[in-house]
Formats: structure tokens, sequence, C-alpha cells
């Protein structure tokens, strides 16, 4: 093929995809990327390509071998052990190193779980050729500390490769991260590897060599991600050892206080509340500027949510049960870590409120969306998009055009937050003032004694439940869990209140907007 006829364009693409799927690191794979598309042009003028898919893969397979024997060439290590080479290397392609030597794996598998003092100078012994006198005076040690270290480290690596060999220790951990708090929660749990070592350390302290054999993760990556969590709060070092800082829900836990305790109170609960959203419901609609006429069964999946959240701050007054200061962190933020396992696979008991305020040529304009379950991703990517949707409508919902955007028009069709009613858009979302949001908490407030009781002890019991499985180290950290119990229960009682057919029946694959309120002040 003809230099001219050749359009590199068509390989860019999966030339990055092959570097990234090999190298594991965006940065490492653009740059390679890059170097390999610049050898295909280069070869490409010198002379004519008859197979020019044969001649990329060829230059692309070539240009990645090159740079894995550049990383590995002052990394590379041999240990003698029993009569066998074994290659050892301590960087990020050490998948790539034993691709030819999977025989081998298991042993770098057991010298990867000794703690640097004995790996290291089992290294140099066997690949470095240093002598015991020369790593004596390397490490500031006698020589018979070296001696000792190399037969310890023998013997565990000879131990190791049988556990290694007959033990999947690495597993995937399905986490939902949250916090209480301000902090950056996802920067020091995001990872597998991160969460890996958190819930290995979890139940007791333990040291960095436990840790590689329960985990399956060389001691040299676990020494980074042990000082950058602890850094984080999320693990603490007590001596050698290392232990979790925070309280994990595990799945068979949450499950089992999701039946005996989360369901029971909102079955108990679910009528108390409906009445005194009943007897406010009058004060409520006087307050809305927009939706006077919507139907209490739409109404109640705003204000019932509401009235618990009310209800909460009477539970905060119980000083057994009162947040009180929010731990300060290393990162001079605060807070404590919020997780749980597999709470995708369970029911999904989530609920929160988020509030956005925008301000428009002096008028401040809120939104108000109390989310639950899994049917409002959509709207959680939307008021993402569009944190001013609210300023898209006047007081008395009807829709202002802003820009007169057809873009925007059609989303708010599309997310089901307006409709067209007699040639005027109009909102399916109902509107007050900041006054009138501050009349209705006061009207619900009015009547939080006929139910606070029950929430208070509810909050008690989850409390007990927390203390029965959490590790006594951890208790102090229960209370800021236990904030969001309040909205845990929601689900359930709106769940209760469509099955009395009191709330309205919600499709799981409709974009559910009944639990937005807008304002405009």
């Amino acid at each position: 093929m003809d230099y001219n006829d050749f359009d590199i364009s068509d390989y860019t693409e999966p030339i990055f995809r092959f570097c990234l799927k090999n190298l594991n690191n965006r940065t490492d794979a653009e740059d390679l990327s890059q170097e390999i598309l610049l050898h295909i042009l280069e070869g490409m003028k010198k002379s004519e390509i008859k197979n020019p898919q044969a001649y990329v893969w060829q230059i692309a397979r070539n240009r990645y071998a090159k740079k894995i024997e550049q990383k590995n060439k002052q990394n590379r290590r041999e240990i003698y052990n029993g009569g066998l080479l074994y290659l050892i290397a301590d960087n990020n392609y050490v998948e790539d190193a034993f691709i030819l030597h999977e025989e081998y794996q298991s042993v770098f598998n057991a010298v990867h779980t000794l703690s640097a003092s004995y790996r290291d100078i089992l290294v140099d012994y066997y690949m470095g050729e240093m002598s015991v006198k020369e790593i004596s005076e390397k490490y500031n040690l006698t020589q018979e500390a070296v001696r000792w270290r190399l037969y310890v480290a023998k013997e565990k690596v000879k131990e190791r490769v049988d556990i290694m060999n007959t033990q999947k220790v690495y597993e995937k951990m399905d986490w939902a991260v949250v916090c209480h708090g301000s902090f950056d929660h996802d920067k020091y749990l995001h990872n597998q590897i991160y969460r890996t070592i958190a819930e290995n350390c979890y139940e007791k302290p333990i040291d960095i060599e436990e840790i590689s054999l329960k985990t399956g993760i060389p001691t040299l990556y676990l020494e980074e991600s042990l000082e950058f969590m602890i850094d984080g709060d999320a693990i603490e070092q007590i001596g050698n050892k290392y232990v979790t800082n925070f309280i994990i829900l595990h799945a068979d836990e949450n499950k089992r206080m999701q039946k005996s305790i989360i369901e029971k109170t909102a079955n108990d609960l679910t009528s108390k509340l409906w009445g005194i959203f009943e007897k406010a419901l009058p004060e409520i609609k006087d307050n809305l500027t927009y939706g006077k006429d919507f139907p209490a069964e739409k109404l109640g999946y705003i204000f019932i949510p509401l009235l618990v959240h009310i209800l909460h701050s009477e539970v905060c007054k119980d000083k057994d049960l009162a947040v009180g200061e929010y731990p300060k962190r290393k990162d001079g933020r605060h807070g404590w870590f919020i997780v749980r396992e597999n709470s995708r696979y369970l029911y999904n008991s989530n609920c929160g409120c988020n509030i956005d305020f925008s301000e428009i040529s002096g008028i401040n304009y809120g939104i108000y969306y109390y989310w639950f379950h899994e049917v409002d991703y959509q709207l959680h990517r939307f008021f993402n998009k569009r944190s001013f949707t609210a300023s898209y409508f006047d007081e008395n919902g009807i829709y202002t055009n802003p820009l007169n955007d057809d873009e925007i028009t059609a989303e708010l069709i599309q997310h089901n937050i307006m409709s067209k009613d007699k040639g005027v858009y109009k909102s399916h979302i109902p509107v007050t003032t900041g006054g009138g949001m501050a009349n209705i908490i006061k009207a619900l407030t009015q009547y939080q004694s006929e139910a606070g009781i029950n929430l208070t002890e509810y909050v008690k019991k989850v409390y007990s439940e927390y203390k029965r499985f959490v590790p006594e180290r951890l208790y102090n950290q229960i209370i800021g869990v236990l904030y969001g119990y309040c909205s845990d229960i929601i689900p359930f009682i709106q769940d209760e209140l469509v099955k009395q057919r009191i709330l309205r029946e919600y499709k799981y694959d409709e974009i559910f907007t009944d639990n937005i309120l807008f304002t405009v002040k």
C-alpha cells in the first residue's frame, strides 16, 4: 500500500486499547500508543507495505515488548531456591514478566508476601550476588542477623508456596461507600486493593505479611496503599499491625436488620405518619403557589419524607443518640465513612434529599429532591446537568422557556418534569416560596410528638444491633452511621402506603417526579 493511501486514524483507537489493556495505566498507554503510531508512519514513508494490518500490529507488539524490557531491566531479579531459577519483578509489569513462566507464579507470589526487611535481603543475596558482609553493611545489621533473615525468608517462601497454590484470596469487594460529614470518602476506598485491605483488617489488627497472605496482594504494593489509607483515616497503625478504622455493614447483618427492625418499625409508623400528613395537608396546600390541586397521593411522596426528617431532629435530642461534633480527620475535613456490602443485591433502602439552589437576576430558586430506590438515576444525571431547573418555572408553575432553548424544553418533557396543557407548558412539580416552605415545616412540626417516640425507639434498636456485631474499638463510630437510618426507613414506609393504595403506585421504568418540590423566593 502507498503511504498516501494509508489512514492511520483507523488504528488510533485499537492501538490505544491494546496499550491500555496491557499496561493498565492510562498515561503510559497514551505515551506508548503515540510512540507506536510514529514508528508506523515512519515505516510507511520508507517503503511500500503489502499487508498494512500485519505491519501495524507487528510494530505495536515489538514496541510494547521493548517498553516492557526497558521497565524490567533494572528490576528483573533471580532467586535460586531449591535448585530452580525464579524470575522476580517488583513493578507494575510483573504479569508480563511471567507470561512464559506460569509454573513459577506461586513462588513469585510467596516471595512478595514477605515484608521488605526479608524480601530485600533475599533479593540482594540471590540476584544481586551480594555477600552477607555487604548486605550487613547496606542495612546496618550484624552478619548473624542477615543469615537469620535469609534462613527465615527461605522457610517462609517454602511454606507459602503451597498456601498460594490452594488459596484464592483476592476477591472483588462490592461496596457502597458514602460519608456522614464532609470529606472525599471515595478517594480512600475507590479501588479493590484498598477495599480488600480494609476487609481483611476489619476484625483485628494484623501485620503486613498476614495481609498479603490473606489478600494475595504482594507486600510491595501493600506498603504504599497502607500509607495512603492511614493518611485518609481508613486504616490505623498500631505498632507493626494495621486495623480498619471504619464500620463495614456486611450484607447478612444489613438484611437481618431490614427484616427484624426496619420493616417492623415502618409498618408501625405508617398510619401515624399519614395521619399527621392529612392533618397538615390544608396548611401545606395554602402555602403552595402552584400545585394546590395536586392529590394527596402525589404530594405524600414529598411531605412524608420531610416529616420523617423533622422527626429525626427530635431523635437527635436524645442524649444517647445525639451526633455531637464530627470527628476531625488527618486531611483537614470531618466525618465518618459509611460502608455497606452488596447493597445493590439487597432491598434498596437508600433514601435522601438533594437540595440545590440557584440565583438569577436577584431571584433565588431551589430544588428539594427526595430520592429513593433505583427509579431516579436519570433525574440524578439530569439535575447535575441542569442545576438551574427550578428557574425555568415561575411561581405559578408556568414554563418560561429560558433563552428560547428547544433542547431544554425537550429535556424537561423527556424527564417528566412538565407537559403541555392547552397550549401552555406546566410543571408537574409543586412550587412554593421560601417563606411557604418554612410554614409547611412548621405545620408538620406541630404534630411531631404523635410519632416521635416510635422513631426514637427504632434508632435505639438499630444502635443496640450495631453493638452486637461491630468490633468494640469502633463503638464510638456507631452514632455517625445511625444518622442515615431515619432516611433508610422512608422507602419501606412509602411502599407500605402504596400497598394500602394510599400513595399512587409508580412503575420502575418511569421517570418518577412526584418526589420533587420547587421553591421560588
